[in-house]
């Protein structure tokens, strides 16, 4: 499963610049300015229609409000993210990971953590459902919930507010799941890359979470690349225009996660 350390030094040479520059940012909050901006243009659609039922005052407290809203999220957010920087995962859970996979290096480990944790700040930024697009990340996901699992909940509960479940969803879809599935990947893509402030629409950079396996050289893991996401939003765009609706995002108000290899779970 692991490489000697000069393999995995060349290995990290030839991925893409700025990742695993450092193990652990800071993580960013990229600010969703689109989503205020619409929300501010209707905030002051409302208040011209009903500017003539309300006192003067009224056009200004409702935009103070969005931007308190605004402001309160934000600062929310970065609380979580720097909990979960100081999150430190029991040492029983490598030991049985170890035990199960074999020796791996204080460098790797710390490797699959911040990728766990990449994972978990999607969640921050944008409650929802989520593929997991690494397995050694998965692996180690399950062995926390099985070795430790009163950690894993207390973990979820400070850092979240409530726990991401993790449960096994069948590995025969059907053409609707795999849709679905290729949704969820692009979603999860194009948030991890403003986790870590890379242009999804660009498609240069790969986040660290979608490098892992690639790093670690992980047997059976998942190689996600930027073609293969420009191919899911290609054939998505195609199958949107020759379809009638796909009933939103039925998960987004719901903490669900998956891995592509064939987990999923959910959270309340």
């Amino acid at each position: 499963m692991t490489k000697d350390k000069n393999t995995l030094d060349d290995l990290s040479r030839n991925l893409e610049p700025s990742s695993f520059t450092h193990l652990f940012p800071r993580y960013p909050f990229r600010y969703p300015w689109k989503k205020f901006f619409q929300l501010f243009s209707l905030a002051i659609v409302i208040t011209w229609l009903f500017a003539y039922g309300f006192q003067w005052y009224f056009p200004i407290f409702l935009v103070l409000m969005i931007l308190l809203w605004q402001m309160y999220r934000r600062i929310k957010a970065k609380k979580q993210l720097q909990c979960l920087e100081q999150v430190v995962f029991p040492a029983v859970i490598w030991h049985y990971f170890q035990q199960q996979y074999g020796q791996i290096s204080q460098e790797q480990q710390q490797w699959i953590e911040a990728g766990f944790k990449d994972f978990i700040a999607l969640q921050i930024l944008k409650r929802g459902y989520y593929i997991m697009p690494s397995k050694a990340v998965d692996e180690f996901w399950h062995i926390y919930l099985a070795e430790d699992g009163y950690h894993y909940k207390k973990m979820c509960q400070k850092v979240l507010g409530f726990e991401l479940l993790h449960v096994p969803h069948a590995h025969d879809l059907t053409d609707y799941e795999q849709i679905e599935l290729k949704r969820k990947t692009v979603q999860t893509w194009s948030f991890a890359c403003d986790l870590q402030r890379i242009s999804a629409s660009q498609g240069i950079q790969r986040p660290r979470l979608f490098q892992m396996d690639q790093m670690l050289q992980w047997v059976g893991g998942f190689y996600i690349s930027t073609e293969m996401i420009r191919q899911f939003q290609q054939s998505l765009a195609s199958q949107s225009s020759d379809s009638s609706s796909d009933g939103g995002d039925s998960s987004s108000d719901s903490s669900c996660s998956s891995c592509g290899g064939g987990c999923g779970g959910g959270g309340d």
